[in-house]
């Protein structure tokens, strides 16, 4: 999971430097898939658009920090983020994401799995991103499992 949040190089350089990096790592079979994991700030959307744009075949899942949106976005919001971000990393596999506590974005106590339905129908839903499994051990790790869940079923 590639998750850079502060850069000191430029994003021709950034984009660089992690393309040979993923490719390296799957070259040697370090790594079987790789992912990138940013969310939604100027410089960091500059920096991984970059390296979408030039390197996406190398990439292979997009863990969107969905979670960095304000609290309590609404499952409507949340689906515009999503078909926001989808477009700008076109053609990837951008995976929904959800914070265990609930400090951030759509909460699954407040919709995010009524969201990820309605992805699912339009046949969008790649995959559920959790952050992080520390923080629902307390609670038998019970986001988690309704994502299984979800991911395991048919749509309706």
């Amino acid at each position: 999971n590639i998750d850079y949040e502060h850069f000191k190089s430029d994003p021709d350089t950034f984009d660089e430097c992690i393309a040979r990096l993923i490719t390296t790592l799957k070259n040697n079979g370090v790594i079987s898939f790789a992912l990138i994991a940013p969310f939604d700030d100027p410089e960091v959307q500059s920096h991984y658009q970059a390296l979408w744009n030039k390197y996406g075949n190398v990439i292979d899942y997009v863990n969107f920090q969905f979670y960095a949106y304000e609290q309590g976005t609404s499952v409507d919001q949340f689906l515009k983020y999503y078909d926001e971000q989808s477009s700008n990393y076109d053609g990837g596999k951008v995976l929904v994401s959800f914070i265990s506590d609930g400090s951030g974005g759509l909460s699954p106590a407040d919709g995010l799995f009524k969201a990820c339905d309605r992805l699912k129908k339009r046949g969008k839903l790649q995959g559920i991103f959790a952050w992080s499994a520390d923080d629902s051990k307390t609670n038998g790790l019970r986001y988690e499992r309704q994502s299984q869940a979800v991911l395991a079923t048919t749509p309706n």
